[in-house]
């Protein structure tokens, strides 16, 4: 058999340009997101990519932009990253090495980004984080089940305080402590 060898893209190619335009489109700016995403994780800490809510890498034309980049010919457009973080702490700390990470996409990836805009979020886009590792598994398999000996424990604990919202309080609290033990 004298097959010639086809990389992996090829054929990932192909099934691209058979795909309707609509669903191609989709596929295309998942890809992209998903690249945008990885080139910023590789330039900053793990860290400061857990607090990151959204980013954006902007490919504009330079009649855009004012009298700034004029007197760079070479290129037509201009790129500009745009950061949206959940806190101001993470963003001073973006801000202070906002030429740093410049740099690392100039040397990793070749792209030479002309403006950073680093942004707070608010509202609910503050409660996206697309960077961050999602530990589920490991919160469901760290829940208790309370056994009516435990439950009966924790009302012999609490039986001698008088206040009976305090004495709800406390009870609550160690059945959620109890619930949820911390890891060591």
């Amino acid at each position: 058999m004298n097959r010639p060898i086809k990389r992996a893209s090829n054929y990932l190619n192909i099934f691209l340009n058979r795909l309707p335009d609509d669903q191609k489109k989709k596929v295309l700016v998942e890809r992209k997101i998903k690249q945008v995403y990885e080139q910023f994780t590789a330039c900053v800490e793990p860290f400061i990519a857990d607090h990151v809510n959204s980013i954006y890498l902007i490919n504009e034309p330079k009649d855009v932009r004012d009298s700034k980049l004029a007197s760079d010919v070479s290129r037509e457009t201009f790129l500009k990253l745009t950061v949206y973080v959940d806190n101001s702490l993470i963003a001073a700390e973006l801000n202070a090495q906002r030429e740093l990470i410049i740099l690392k996409y100039r040397e990793l990836f070749d792209l030479t980004i002309d403006e950073m805009i680093i942004k707070i979020s608010r509202g609910a886009y503050r409660d996206n984080y697309p960077l961050r590792k999602k530990d589920t598994d490991e919160v469901k398999s760290n829940f208790h089940q309370l056994s009516p000996e435990e439950e009966a424990d924790i009302e012999y604990k609490t039986a001698n305080i008088s206040d009976n919202d305090i004495r709800a309080s406390f009870q609550r609290v160690l059945k959620a402590t109890k619930e949820h033990p911390l890891k060591d």
